[in-house]
């Protein structure tokens, strides 16, 4: 997936449907819901959902329980992805709650920072912070140091955007830490994101040429992911 994402879909594809072969129904849902991901990436939310309803139907007649809650949150991302925020939240406050019952605290902690990211679009800084402040005691019981510190770099993203309004400076400071972190860890598909927000930041404080520079910076990233599409109907997406 982090080399070439029409490779990666195949792949999943094929593993899907030889799994579903086999009646391995738990690791068939698995994959759906890895393709549901996949296909949100390369912009096809309509594929995307029905493998996710795919995945949702099967982890409910197996009772796999904590594989369904990472998926409705992931559906809740999605949506949150296309500004669709009552949508968003609601997933999110479903999924939060599962995962609070299930002691599934990187979970919780990322559903949190989605809601306080939400919050903050929606210019409801109270709102986002209470939602941050909530995802930063899910942070602190997250015992797997590599998604600890991912859920880290996420927090600091939602404070970014919440600081935005009222401190762009000490914004900027929040975005950067996000942004080195998912560079060294080669997670790119967020990167776009932040480049957008440290642009809008950078607004504010009149610095229009330093802006600038960060949307080129986003839209280089933007074609470089898109570059590694083989399949010309998603790359034009």
């Amino acid at each position: 997936m982090r080399g070439s994402s029409s490779e990666g879909y195949a792949i999943l594809k094929e593993s899907r449907d030889a799994l579903r072969a086999l009646g391995e129904t738990a690791n068939d849902a698995a994959l759906d819901a890895l393709l549901a991901r996949t296909e949100d990436q390369v912009r096809n939310p309509l594929l995307a959902w029905r493998s996710r309803r795919r995945s949702l139907a099967s982890l409910s007649r197996i009772g796999v329980i904590d594989r369904k809650i990472v998926t409705v949150e992931s559906g809740a991302t999605s949506c949150a992805a296309r500004h669709e925020w009552t949508r968003a939240l609601a997933l999110l406050h479903v999924a939060e709650t599962a995962a609070a019952d299930s002691h599934m605290a990187h979970v919780a902690a990322h559903a949190c920072m989605e809601c306080a990211v939400i919050e903050a679009n929606l210019g409801e800084r109270e709102a986002a912070r209470s939602e941050l402040a909530k995802s930063r005691r899910w942070i602190a019981a997250i015992g797997d140091v590599p998604l600890r510190r991912r859920a880290e770099a996420d927090a600091a993203y939602a404070e970014g955007l919440i600081l935005t309004a009222e401190s762009p400076a000490a914004a900027l400071e929040r975005f950067a830490a996000a942004l080195t972190f998912l560079h060294d860890a080669d997670y790119r598909f967020d990167i776009p994101r932040i480049y957008l927000a440290r642009a809008r930041a950078l607004r504010r404080m009149e610095d229009f040429a330093g802006a600038r520079k960060e949307l080129d910076l986003g839209l280089d990233e933007i074609e470089r992911q898109r570059s590694l599409l083989s399949d010309l109907e998603q790359r034009a997406t």
